[in-house]
């Protein structure tokens, strides 16, 4: 059993430096609001705490320095930072690794441009995520991005060496391992931690099934309303609530909302925490389509809470009363599993 990691031990270094990725201040994700997170724990606990991209790296630092990086999966910003770190410092590498068997059945599906480079890839996550660094560096003009992306495997089998791994369960340390070959110098266990229950303004409120996240193709939201929608909840006194900002996928956001809208769905944009929590409080269930996770932090909150959820088999959970996993290899239309998973729910 990995031992836990204590976020209060931060506080005897030097400096925290959260190295985030270049577009964190732009685009919000999981990944980002995680490290943010993660970084108020560690200041309140007494740690001196910078969140800067590669870019803000100091041009030297000390050996009682601390580098808090993150993302195994995409691994150039991380090992970047290796290059600025002092030789003594030490390294964490909160690894947030997906599960690969729901990347193969993501990029099954993809469409445009993804679907090229999936193919390219002949559907493998590695050289698929190696394609998708070389356009990116190409767009960028950045060399160095582009000379990573041909040595991926160096990159992360460097980082391996290098880093302390943090992993949120040991089912990911046990895929880890299992995908590279190798066991890391030093793993611990930080699973994500969890918002403290946001109740929702009123017993009497509406009654509905809550979609949220991101609306990308890899959360997958339009699967998910296809088959609510064919259950005709309204019949049976619930509304069906899609809530989430733009991904990066422009067609799939445009299409998933035309649905939305023509098939009366409550669609709510982004909302602050002090509003989206007591939305997912108050929902009868959640239901996220992603096609794969490492541990969705609105999954967490709903089952730390006890509001009825239904995810991904792709994802490292452990079991609970209030949640049903269902895989989406199928997903794209109604699908009889989420039916059978939702009607148990409800139920």
């Amino acid at each position: 059993m990995t031992e836990n990691f204590d976020i209060a031990t931060l506080s005897a270094y030097r400096c925290c430096y959260f190295v985030l990725r270049a577009d964190h201040a732009d685009k919000s994700g999981g990944d980002v609001d995680l490290a943010r997170q993660i970084a108020r724990m560690a200041e309140a606990a007494g740690a001196v705490v910078h969140l800067i991209s590669i870019e803000d790296m100091p041009s030297s630092s000390e050996a009682n320095d601390l580098f808090f990086l993150f993302n195994i999966d995409r691994p150039y910003e991380a090992a970047s930072a290796l290059d600025h770190a002092h030789p003594d410092a030490r390294i964490l590498l909160y690894t947030l690794h997906h599960p690969v068997a729901g990347i193969h059945k993501y990029l099954a599906r993809v469409g445009g441009a993804k679907r090229v480079l999936a193919g390219m890839a002949s559907g493998q996550p590695d050289r698929y995520e190696a394609l998708v660094d070389v356009a990116k560096a190409v767009r960028m003009r950045d060399h160095r991005r582009l000379r990573a992306a041909f040595g991926r495997e160096r990159l992360v089998a460097r980082l391996l060496r290098r880093c302390e791994l943090l992993v949120t369960s040991d089912a990911e340390l046990a895929e880890i391992e299992q995908r590279y070959g190798t066991a890391p110098r030093k793993a611990w266990l930080l699973p994500h931690p969890v918002a403290p229950y946001a109740p929702s303004a009123a017993s009497d409120a509406l009654r509905y099934v809550l979609v949220p996240g991101r609306i990308e193709p890899r959360k997958n939201q339009r699967a998910a309303l296809k088959t609510l929608v064919a259950m005709d909840l309204r019949e049976r006194g619930f509304e069906i609530v899609l809530a989430g900002g733009k991904g990066s996928d422009g067609s799939y956001f445009g299409k998933t909302l035309d649905y939305a809208m023509a098939n009366n769905v409550i669609y709510l944009s982004h909302l602050p925490k002090s509003l989206f929590f007591p939305a997912v409080s108050g929902a009868a269930l959640v239901i996220n389509a992603s096609f794969f996770e490492v541990t969705s932090l609105i999954d967490l909150y709903a089952i730390a809470h006890r509001i009825p959820l239904v995810t991904t088999i792709h994802g490292y959970y452990a079991a609970a009363p209030n949640l049903r996993q269902v895989d989406p290899a199928s997903w794209g239309q109604p699908d009889a599993a989420l039916r059978t998973a939702i009607d148990a729910m409800l139920g």
